[in-house]
């Protein structure tokens, strides 16, 4: 046994020695004290990353104790940051980043339904020991989040409108990214979140709210039950497709050539690795060549003035000779111009090859992004093949938006000021944000209001090309199939068109009103 495995094994099984011993002392402390031991479990399991100790543990006090709230809270916390853990291990121990796909989609992330974590240095640090991604087992990392996602919402729903109280430290609750079982600053989730700021404010405010605490209350936990659901949505809308295609003409670029039949085409004619040295050696050739060649000198300058010549010059047999002459000096500077350029956009793109030799990149030219995302935006025609996930998208929307209410009912209701994650009007925020207006709140929940109604079908969405509306309650339980492409040109859309109260433009305008441009971050906040 090396000794990076004995650390490994003896820390976490003292972690879970520590967390037994809690749960034990919980077993012969009064009820008053045994919240508290749930509290401690809590902040010693969530800040060393040893989340499945510490839900063991605190199952056995909420099971000893069914009314230690604060042990049922502090276990679905648990249970929702697990689901995170277990995501991130799933595509940690997938992620083949010594192979470096190629990155060069990675502003598609946002914009296109690929499902992935961020491949981010921070949140996904290189496994040497990863194995090759496949479309079969990113369905299973995407069916066991969604398993742990109702797991930690079940638990949380038991606590109901009970009070409760969970003080924590968000900047501090940690996960092990490198799976070596030692927890490292950078290993604090939201500080591997946010640590890519490059500006040094940005860096600053996170050293100020490293140590800020909270406390999360009985409206957090109906919060907590509604990102929980959002989630699951997400995750349900893709596991309700088989969307193997789209996975097989674009997943190279993120897991690795390994990933795809035609990832591991391109990297079979890829040429045999060479040595690093050599290949730098060879950038810095071609960056001294880059630096040397220059443009032939005046050129521009000299090519208007002999275009203003020929201008002035009259088209007479006369001036033929000195027209001759003339054109002749202005296509020789042409010529050298021409070549200039195209000797530095070969240069360019043998720096970029060399530069993708490097790092071990795909074998690529300048037009494969295109080829790729075309291919995508191709494949985009999934069959459902689990209809209930489907349903169940519809269902979980919904349900974020019936615990919207419950959520800010509670919040409302709260007559302390006890650093609140969620603030009501008479209330701060421990991270300085602004206060909230019951305007504010209450145009968040028209929002969800008019959402509902609309994922109900009792309101249509539009489409310009039709004046019928769209009913999305149709499309979530009877689609068979889904063509992203025919969905926005309409083609695709007329099994779901009925008359009836269509909700356009204006009136999302009039209800997101109070939100004002902050309608992103508020949804961000309040999901």
């Amino acid at each position: 046994m090396t000794s990076g495995n004995f650390a490994k094994i003896f820390l976490k099984k003292t972690a879970a020695v520590i967390l037994s011993t809690f749960s034990l002392i919980s077993f012969t402390m009064p009820h008053a004290h045994a919240s508290q031991s749930a509290i401690d479990t809590f902040h010693l399991s969530a800040y060393s990353g040893e989340f499945k100790s510490g839900i063991n543990s605190l199952d056995i006090m909420a099971t000893k104790n069914p009314d230690d709230v604060e042990a049922i809270f502090a276990k679905g916390t648990l249970q929702f940051f697990g689901a995170i853990a277990n995501l991130q291990q799933g595509f940690y121990n997938h992620s083949l980043e010594t192979t470096a796909a190629n990155k060069g989609l990675g502003w598609a992330r946002s914009i296109l339904p690929i499902p992935l974590l961020p491949s981010t240095s921070g949140l996904l640090p290189i496994n040497p020991d990863a194995r090759p991604m496949t479309y079969a087992s990113l369905r299973e990392i995407l069916t066991t989040f969604d398993h742990d996602l109702k797991e930690a919402e079940a638990t949380l729903a038991k606590v109901g409108k009970r009070p409760t109280k969970l003080p924590l430290q968000p900047f501090k609750i940690a996960i092990d990214l490198n799976h070596d079982g030692t927890i490292m600053p950078s290993e604090q989730l939201m500080g591997a979140v946010l640590g890519g700021m490059r500006r040094t404010g940005g860096q600053n405010r996170l050293a100020r709210l490293k140590d800020v605490t909270v406390v999360f209350d009985t409206a957090d936990a109906s919060w907590l039950r509604g990102y929980s659901n959002l989630l699951m949505a997400t995750t349900n809308m893709f596991l309700a497709f088989d969307f193997e295609k789209s996975y097989e003409v674009i997943a190279h670029n993120f897991y690795g050539p390994s990933a795809t039949r035609f990832g591991q085409e391109l990297e079979a004619q890829r040429q045999p690795a060479r040595a690093p040295a050599l290949i730098q050696a060879e950038i810095d050739e071609v960056a001294k060549k880059l630096e040397a060649l220059t443009q032939p000198k005046n050129s521009r300058t000299k090519l208007r003035l002999l275009q203003k010549q020929l201008r002035l010059l009259p088209r007479t047999k006369e001036y033929l000779e000195e027209r001759k002459l003339l054109n002749e000096a202005r296509t020789a500077i042409i010529n050298k111009r021409r070549e200039f350029h195209r000797k530095k956009r070969a240069l360019r793109k043998e720096q970029r090859q060399l530069a993708n030799e490097l790092k071990g990149q795909l074998p690529s030219d300048q037009f494969s992004e295109i080829f790729d995302l075309v291919a995508y935006i191709h494949s985009l025609n999934w069959t459902v093949i689990e209809p209930q996930r489907l349903k169940a998208v519809r269902t979980h929307l919904l349900n974020v938006a019936e615990l919207n209410h419950v959520t800010w009912q509670l919040v409302r209701a709260e007559t302390d000021d006890d650093r609140e994650w969620l603030p009501n009007a008479a209330q701060t925020s421990p991270f300085g944000a602004r206060r909230l207006t019951d305007n504010v709140i209450d145009g968040w929940l028209a929002t969800m209001d008019l959402s509902a109604e609309v994922l109900q079908g009792k309101k249509l969405l539009p489409h310009p090309r039709f004046e019928k509306g769209i009913n999305l309650k149709k499309f979530f339980e009877t689609a068979k199939e889904v063509d992203f492409v025919f969905l926005i040109t309409g083609h695709g859309l007329v099994p779901y068109l009925e008359e009836g109260e269509i909700v356009d433009a204006k009136a999302w305008a009039a209800v997101t009103a109070p939100l004002g441009r902050d309608l992103p971050l508020f949804a961000l906040w309040f999901n």
